[in-house]
């Protein structure tokens, strides 16, 4: 009896180690994860190089949750909008370790999935296996934030391809305060407002510091066609402080991974739909000349000056115009021509009624220098 009683205690502990090192091990794991990391390499059970679906790949774990850094959608071909309904479905979801493997929690069926099975970590190098089979290494990524990346709004605008992109304007500020425009592919067309949670608008802003914007090149661009261009302006005490084109996803993986939330916030939460005071709708595209010089301002630099205007007040004041105002529009055919001094902008309408708006200060001294106005060339000047 005796005997019997010293098995049953050994094995008690025995098997009372093995849980207590298995546990172990998931925190070792969950412990080895937290931070971000991005996709290097994925190879197929015949050892054969697979290109990523999207390119780049990248993840963020923390406690309890991953952070997919190119978001999830759940897409369907809707025949009725002639364009594919893609609907957000945020960018996080619930994760859990047991042994060796990570598994997912579905969010629309809440139900626990397997992801990776985890082969291991070293110097900051992370082995995985993939469904399929498939061999992935990720490396791990670290970032300093620079005080100088200092701004208080984003201005975000994507413009449209040889396709259905969407083509949306979105201001964001650090209050969480939102404009939107929905122009095309979108169920959401007009101008909108609405009020974004203090978490998710933090979220945001930290993706575009980790994209250390003050860093990055004014426009990225690649030999292709048909693409999409994406521009974000970045605004601090009413100012500009940088503005980036991108043409076809060029630029750096961190703002590739940034333009995710803020181009499809605008799904997951509630906006106001707006009747605008400025006669400045669907207009897009703007330059500004004078004499034989001409500032072309961008789709988010265009979508700035739009909300300014919707704090400006209307005057009869007469001014002498610097600027000539060219454009495009979409609905409003009505106008004629609109002339600026930077602070004054007047809008003349073919039945000759005149708008002029007072923005308050001179937007283009402001936020754009002498050098930013560039001659037009003429065809001599390619050959």
């Amino acid at each position: 009896m005796r005997n019997l009683i010293l098995v049953f205690s050994i094995l008690s502990i025995i098997l009372g180690c093995n849980k207590n090192s298995e546990f172990s091990a998931n925190n070792d794991f969950r412990d080895s994860l937290i931070g971000d990391w991005e996709e290097i390499i994925r190879i197929d059970s015949n050892h054969i190089y697979i290109e990523p679906i999207f390119s780049p790949t990248g993840y963020s774990f923390s406690k309890d949750n991953i952070e997919f850094f190119n978001g999830l959608f759940d897409i369907k071909n809707d025949t009725s909008k002639r364009y594919r309904t893609v609907k957000y479905l945020g960018n996080f979801k619930k994760y859990k370790i047991e042994g060796n493997q990570l598994f997912t929690k579905n969010l629309k069926t809440k139900k626990w999935q397997e992801f990776w099975k985890i082969k291991h970590i070293k110097n900051d190098t992370l082995f995985i296996i993939n469904e399929g089979k498939s061999i992935g290494k990720l490396k791990r990524l670290k970032y300093k934030i620079e005080e100088k990346n200092d701004f208080d709004k984003i201005v975000y605008s994507s413009l449209g391809c040889y396709g259905t992109c969407p083509i949306i304007d979105i201001s964001l500020d650090r209050s969480g305060n939102i404009n939107f425009q929905g122009n095309r592919f979108v169920d959401e067309i007009g101008f909108y407002k609405g009020k974004l949670d203090k978490k998710t608008t933090a979220f945001i802003f930290r993706k575009f510091e980790k994209a250390d914007i003050t860093n990055l090149e004014d426009n990225y661009s690649d030999a292709v066609t048909d693409s999409q261009t994406i521009t974000t302006t970045f605004i601090k005490n009413g100012k500009i402080v940088k503005s980036i084109q991108d043409y076809a996803f060029s630029s750096t993986k961190e703002l590739i991974w940034a333009y995710v939330p803020i181009g499809n916030i605008f799904k997951t939460m509630t906006l106001t739909k707006i009747t605008p005071e400025s006669n400045f709708t669907d207009i897009a595209l703007l330059s500004f000349s004078k004499g034989e010089k001409t500032l072309n301002i961008n789709g988010s630099e265009g979508f700035f000056l739009w909300t300014e205007l919707q704090k400006g007040q209307l005057t009869r004041i007469n001014f002498a115009p610097t600027y000539k105002i060219s454009y495009t529009q979409n609905k409003n055919t009505n106008l004629k021509e609109i002339s600026s001094d930077g602070r004054f902008y007047k809008l003349e309408f073919k039945n000759n009624h005149t708008i002029t708006y007072d923005l308050g200060y001179n937007f283009i001294e402001r936020n754009f220098k002498e050098k930013d106005f560039e001659k037009e060339k003429s065809l001599e000047d390619f050959f």
